[in-house]
This record gives structure tokens, C-alpha cells and sequence, in this order.
């Protein structure tokens, strides 16, 4: 399921790592014996289940987790990205999922996406005729130095104006 011949994606990866890390603390005698004494329990004397729930915890004590680990209760950033991706898709109408997928873009440092995104949050709302909303989407966007922010600027300008 989370092997890198049958899923490519990143997260099989280190869900795949993740795995390794816990079969290394299952199958290695220094490493079960460094378990033992950390956590005062033995792997000879656990149930099946027990040893089961303590391989899957063995990496969660012995090494710093990855971000994107199973571990990890929220889905990995590219998961949510695709999801908010996909919901522009399904409701091309609704402003709101190209907001939060500009805000999602602008946190991962992806400034040309994000600009992107609230070009089309602007454009919606405008169509929408909420203009005092467009102002301030488009006020986002020069803040943020686009490579045509004269444009921009112009449009800003002219709702302004009639506004």
C-alpha cells in the first residue's frame, strides 16, 4: 500500500520511512533493548497487540517525527492543497475555495499562486458586484508586488472612483 513500486507520492514515502524506522526498532537487539529501558516495558513479554502498538510507537520516541508522518493528526500540506484545489474545481462559482487556496499558497511561500488565485477571488466578487470586497482582495494582491501591479493599481483606482 505504502510502497514506493505501487504509490510514488511523497507521503508513501515517509509513510514507507516511517515503517522502516519501526521495523528497525523491532528487528535490531540494541535498538529493542535501548526501547526496553526507555520505556521500562520488554518486547518478549508483550502481547501480540502490545508489541504490535509498541513497534508502531517505537520511532515516535526514539526519533524526531517528519512533518508529514502518520503520526501527524492533520493531513500533510500537499493533501490540503489538493483538496482545496479540488474544491475550486467541483464549485467554480464560489469565491470562498479560491480564498482559502490563495491563503494556503501564501503560506507556503508560493507568491505567484497565491496572486493568481486572488486575481479569480476578485474577479468573482466583482461579478458578484460586491466591490468594497474587491478592493480590498485587490489591495491584497499589490501588497504583494505582482509583476503587472500597474494593472492592478489602475483597477483599484477605478473602483475607487465609482465606488
Amino acid at each position: 500500500m505504502y510502497h514506493p513500486d505501487i504509490d510514488k507520492s511523497d507521503i508513501a514515502t515517509q509513510r514507507m520511512q516511517f515503517i522502516n524506522l519501526a521495523y528497525e526498532g523491532v528487528s535490531d537487539p540494541a535498538k529493542r533493548r535501548e526501547y526496553d529501558n526507555r520505556t521500562g516495558t520488554s518486547w518478549d513479554t508483550l502481547t501480540p497487540n502490545q508489541a504490535h502498538s509498541n513497534a508502531y510507537d517505537y520511532p515516535r520516541r526514539t526519533y524526531t517525527k517528519p512533518p508529514h508522518s502518520p503520526i501527524n493528526t492533520s493531513p500533510p500540506k500537499d493533501e490540503i492543497l489538493i483538496r482545496l484545489e479540488n474544491n475550486c474545481r467541483g464549485d467554480p462559482s464560489n469565491y470562498v475555495h479560491y480564498l482559502r487556496l490563495a491563503e494556503a499558497y501564501l503560506e507556503r511561500g508560493r507568491r505567484r499562486d497565491a496572486i493568481s488565485q486572488y486575481d479569480v477571488v476578485g474577479e468573482l466578487i466583482l461579478e458578484q458586484g460586491l466591490n468594497a470586497d474587491a478592493i480590498e482582495i485587490i489591495e491584497k494582491i499589490v501588497s504583494l508586488s505582482p509583476s503587472n501591479a500597474n494593472g492592478y493599481i489602475e483597477l483599484l483606482s477605478n473602483l475607487k472612483r465609482g465606488y
